[in-house]
């Protein structure tokens, strides 16, 4: 039985770190698929109601259609506490018409990986 135990205790220290570094790179992916669907989400707010609509991003989380009726904000914690966020402007606007400002937005775990999203002055969201 100790040897048994003692076999399942080498495995579990071998697949612990993997199991950590899988955890935190699933977290990043559902993070900026996300941030990339409400992205997009914005555009077609805007382009559907022949408004403005924006997103403000802070370090840790964003939120949608902050100057609208009802924003939504939306926690980079749900995923993971290690994920950050950096950009160059702390907002994204869409225009009416569908045109934004140009964006980028990097999400980064605590191993260093980063999925980086930019949106072009005709309001297509893509990764880089």
């Amino acid at each position: 039985m100790m040897v048994v135990i003692g076999i399942m205790a080498i495995i579990l220290a071998v697949a612990l770190p993997a199991f950590s570094a899988w955890r935190e790179s699933t977290a990043l992916q559902s993070a900026s698929e996300t941030l990339m669907s409400h992205i997009k989400q914005a555009r077609v707010m805007a382009v559907a109601g022949n408004r403005s609509v924006s997103i403000t991003f802070t370090s840790s989380s964003y939120t949608l259609d902050a100057t609208g009726a009802n924003p939504q904000q939306f926690l980079l914690s749900d995923y993971s506490k290690t994920l950050t966020m950096a950009y160059t402007a702390a907002t994204l606007t869409f225009a009416s018409g569908g045109t934004a400002n140009t964006e980028t937005v990097t999400v980064q775990n605590a191993n260093g990986t980063s999925k980086a999203i930019s949106v072009n002055i005709v309001g297509r969201a893509y990764y880089n």
